[in-house]
């Protein structure tokens, strides 16, 4: 026989849980960002892309996929549509805004685990590694093994629950998901151009001039590989997931950078060490590809092709992938590799050589 003080317990429970049940079933039914079927009408948010990819990956289809950081978001699907990458390619972009190697290595292996994937295109060397999650807040049970067929990250978020709402109520000004109705306009990055004579001045003000050849050439010097807890990280993430997945094909490749932010960084950091470190885990592995897009001059010569100094436009974007299709820049030997930065660092020094002469304030 129940006692009252268990009716009591039974009844508390039921009151606890009860809110519990009824965010779970709102955002189950509401489904925002299509984990569990495909919306009618279709939506695919750019604010909060980590809560939308898995759905992305369940429902919709694919054949190969592109990974990375903002510095790949331009890559749209239908520019990978032509006959060099074969024939019936459909490729999906699942970079992130600000991506961490470690999201993007959830995404590939999250996609690897749902449906048969031919290559992954992985844009690698300009994203955070040694911080596992950009905003700490990494929904990562919609990602997990065991998890992903009940997750309480997505079905008990209150922020997902907002967004549910706001397309119940069809209240869209409550929306922070930044919305947009079809795969074709969602990742890319809004374009803008470039002040040429800002950036002459900029230029000016980060060097003087007598110091521009003897700077190029010390980083010319030294690109002798560094191995730094960040190499082994990207070490520890990345070779897993490519040597438990042998029939894939992994095309790498480190997306075209200004010449300028390419030049100063390398002068003053010490990035071509990092850049050839990482190439040097991945150069063996017999299903992987390196393409190395420092040196697409057509691009990084050209500030035409940039909406800010980092983020290279569609006409940008479309020529990366050309250079995919042909291997324009793919890395075969270190020699080579070597060679193709040693051109770009005096491309850029002769770029601030030139700089002086704008006329500045």
């Amino acid at each position: 026989m129940i006692s009252l003080k268990q009716k009591y317990l039974v009844i508390w429970a039921a009151f606890a849980f009860l809110p519990i049940a009824v965010v779970a079933s709102i955002n189950y039914v509401v489904d925002p960002f299509q984990y569990f079927r495909v919306s009618n009408p279709p939506r695919f948010s750019n604010l909060m892309q980590r809560s939308q990819h898995p759905g992305i990956i369940r429902n919709y289809p694919f054949t190969s996929i592109v990974v990375g950081n903002s510095f790949v978001a331009n890559l749209r699907n239908e520019l990978f549509d032509r006959k060099e990458f074969g024939s019936g390619i459909a490729v999906q972009n699942l970079s992130f805004w600000g991506s961490t190697l470690r999201e993007a290595a959830y995404v590939v292996d999250l996609t690897l685990r749902t449906k048969p994937v031919e290559t992954v295109f992985w844009g690698i060397g300009r994203e955070w590694v040694l911080t596992d999650f950009r905003y700490g807040e990494f929904p990562t049970c919609m990602y997990g093994r065991f998890w992903s067929h009940a997750p309480y990250c997505y079905l008990l978020n209150l922020d997902i629950l907002l967004e549910s709402l706001a397309i119940a109520l069809v209240m869209n000004r409550f929306s922070k998901a930044g919305w947009v109705a079809s795969l074709e306009k969602w990742k890319s990055i809004p374009t803008g151009a470039i002040d040429t004579h800002a950036l002459a001045c900029e230029m000016q003000k980060g060097v003087r001039q007598g110091d521009i050849d003897a700077l190029t050439r010390r980083a010319e010097s030294d690109l002798d590989p560094v191995q730094t807890p960040e190499i082994a990280r990207f070490r520890e993430i990345v070779l897993p997931i490519v040597r438990a997945n042998r029939l894939v094909r992994f095309v790498f490749f480190i997306p075209p950078l200004h010449v300028w932010p390419f030049w100063v960084n390398a002068v003053t950091q010490g990035t071509l060490k990092r850049e050839r470190a990482l190439i040097d885990v991945l150069i063996d592995e017999p299903n992987v590809e390196i393409h190395d897009m420092t040196g697409l001059s057509s691009v990084t010569h050209n500030s035409a092709r940039y909406s800010d100094l980092i983020h290279y436009n569609l006409e940008g974007a479309r020529q990366v992938v050309d250079a995919l299709a042909s291997g324009a820049m793919k890395m075969t030997s270190i020699a080579q590799h070597e060679q193709m930065l040693r051109n770009e660092l005096w491309a850029g020094a002769e770029l601030v050589h030139k700089s002086f002469e704008t006329k500045c304030p």
